[in-house]
């Protein structure tokens, strides 16, 4: 950052290497908070090779998802500041938080000269956190190319997750006093062994079928052309008299 850099526009005038900033184009996608770490770590993924530069940026209500657009305001109260970049920790289940951006935005080279801006933004609804994530490019041809392919890679990331397979999870409404964000908290459950499973043999044997059996044979059913996915539904009543 230049000593003259201290706006989001002077930042993008700079980087885009023009003085009209109504010239770019951009498109942006919204997802549910919980996805942040998988979206956060995809996109990093993507730029790294593109020797990105990250800035903070300053958001001024945080009920209003910020927008590209907003970066190009150059007079009045509602121009952006850069800052240092923030981070807020997210409990994912592992030994370590996953460090998340409160807000960033990447400064990329696409095709060894070519910019372009990726932003990461959350903001607040009523019915809880989201997620934004926007492209801003140049006009052309390898502007719209990029843009297109890295929002279907975004959007694939957006229909599951990375950190939260295989693990017992619940929505949250807040963070309450832990220090850390939660839009979704994993549950470290005791280990059961088979032992510990009160169910008759014949029911044990139909979880091993299809359960444990259908595992082994996942990837040539993939092969074949069958879907790899499958979910078990128990259920029943307890006896108050045992």
């Amino acid at each position: 950052m230049t000593e003259g850099d201290r706006l989001a526009w002077q930042k993008l005038r700079r980087h885009f290497n023009t003085d009209d900033l109504t010239a770019l184009e951009s498109s942006r996608r919204q997802f549910t908070a919980r996805l942040l770490p998988d979206l956060q770590s995809l996109i990093e993924e993507l730029v790294t090779p593109l020797s990105p530069e990250l800035l903070g940026l300053h958001q001024r209500y945080e009920f209003l998802p910020m927008k590209l657009s907003d970066l190009t305001a150059s007079e009045g109260e509602d121009v952006v500041r850069l800052t240092p970049v923030q981070h807020q920790d997210i409990d994912i289940g592992e030994d370590e938080p996953y460090a998340s951006l409160n807000n960033g935005l990447w400064l990329i080279k696409i095709d060894d000269d070519k910019p372009a801006a990726i932003m990461l933004s959350k903001f607040l609804t009523r019915s809880g956190p989201m997620v934004q994530v926007e492209i801003g490019h140049m006009s052309d041809k390898l502007g719209h190319a990029c843009a297109k392919h890295f929002l279907r890679t975004i959007e694939a990331q957006g229909k599951s997750s990375r950190y939260y397979r295989n693990k017992a999870v619940s929505f949250e409404s807040s963070g309450g006093f832990r220090g850390m964000q939660e839009t979704m908290r994993v549950h470290k459950l005791p280990a059961v062994s088979r032992n510990d499973v009160v169910l008759s043999k014949a029911t044990m044997a139909q979880l091993d079928t299809h359960i444990f059996d259908f595992v082994k044979c996942r990837e040539e059913l993939k092969r074949l052309g069958h879907s790899g996915r499958k979910g078990i539904l128990l259920h029943g009543h307890s006896d108050p008299t045992t």
